[in-house]
């Protein structure tokens, strides 16, 4: 009979053991994608002097969106560019809404667009595109293409935040790329961190 419950007992320390491995790379995508990345963060942007917070910012865009024409939301998840991280392209679409975000990366509507001034906002998952952000380095060359115009960063910044964090762009005096996604990259549910990488027009 002992024999029996340590054949159960093992079984059952064996079947815990590949769920406690495998269940961080099973569940993560599902649970992620579901939930739009912009809420996960608290988002502030400096205008002019003012601090505007994550609801004002949204009601700005909600408003925005109300009176812009029929064919401009038709274009609301038009591809604006594309971003070359470690010469692999990926699409940057002009939203971050949940459903943009499991495609493609998103622009952050009221951030700048290469190569004006300011901060040009970029968000996607850890799980796939933004992935590649795992191993970045300080001094890596990133290249956003527009209109067949390719203009080439440096990454200069790579910070591990609090999601509870706020996340502050700043006016600035030249043109920068935010990449944002969560951390760690490897985690099963919501990151309790968020992964923000800078980098500056070359």
């Amino acid at each position: 009979m002992k024999r029996v419950w340590k054949a159960i007992a093992a079984v059952g320390i064996g079947m815990f053991t590949v769920w406690l491995f495998t269940a961080p790379f099973c569940t993560q995508k599902s649970r992620e994608t579901d939930i739009p990345l912009l809420t996960l963060f608290t988002i502030e942007e400096r205008r002019e002097g003012a601090v505007l917070s994550s609801s004002e910012v949204a009601e700005i865009q909600e408003d925005t969106n109300t009176n812009r024409s029929r064919k401009q939301k038709e274009q609301k998840e038009e591809i604006i560019g594309t971003i070359y991280i470690r010469e692999q392209g990926f699409e940057v679409r002009n939203d971050v809404e949940s459903h943009t975000l499991k495609e493609s990366i998103g622009w952050l509507p009221g951030s700048a667009l290469p190569p004006e001034r300011g901060s040009c906002v970029l968000m996607g998952h850890r799980n796939t595109q933004f992935r590649i952000l795992e191993n970045i380095e300080i001094g890596e060359k990133l290249i956003f293409e527009s209109k067949d115009t390719r203009y080439a960063y440096e990454v200069t910044d790579i910070q591990i935040l609090e999601s509870d964090s706020a996340l502050r762009f700043y006016a600035a005096d030249s043109s920068k790329l935010v990449l944002v996604t969560c951390y760690p990259f490897y985690y099963s549910g919501n990151a309790p961190q968020k992964y923000v990488v800078t980098a500056e027009l070359s």
